[in-house]
């Protein structure tokens, strides 16, 4: 195969709009044959067609429809609706490195500066 610019096969560019109907088992009939004979030769489009295959299948499904839930959560003012963020226990260990940072920044003579410096570290 002759390749172009962008080191893509002529062919690979021409077929590749037909890649998906082909992954979803449509397209024409000659466009077909056409692109399952480019498929066996070509192990790049060959991959692509099991990505959009993929992509197809995972897609199926029947789609949601969140807007009932979330407008009846939208709606009443559920307890349980509430978001509870709990942090897990500080030990010693963390509580020493919070007052070393704190007492370091507070002991700088320009603690600003000395945050901009640690800030740049990281």
């Amino acid at each position: 195969m002759r390749t172009i610019a962008g080191g893509a096969a002529s062919e690979c560019v021409a077929l590749a709009p037909l890649l998906a109907a082909h992954a979803r088992g449509g397209g024409a009939e000659p466009e077909g044959e056409r692109v399952a004979a480019h498929l066996a030769c070509c192990g790049a489009c060959r991959a692509t067609a099991a990505t959009l295959g993929l992509v197809a299948r995972a897609g199926a499904g029947p789609a949601l429809d969140l807007w009932p839930r979330l407008r009846a959560r939208l709606a009443g003012d559920d307890a349980a609706d509430v978001l509870e963020v709990r942090l897990p226990p500080f030990g010693w260990r963390a509580a020493a490195a919070v007052a070393t940072v704190v007492a370091s920044v507070l002991a700088a003579p320009e603690p600003s500066r000395f945050l901009a410096v640690v800030i740049g570290m990281l």
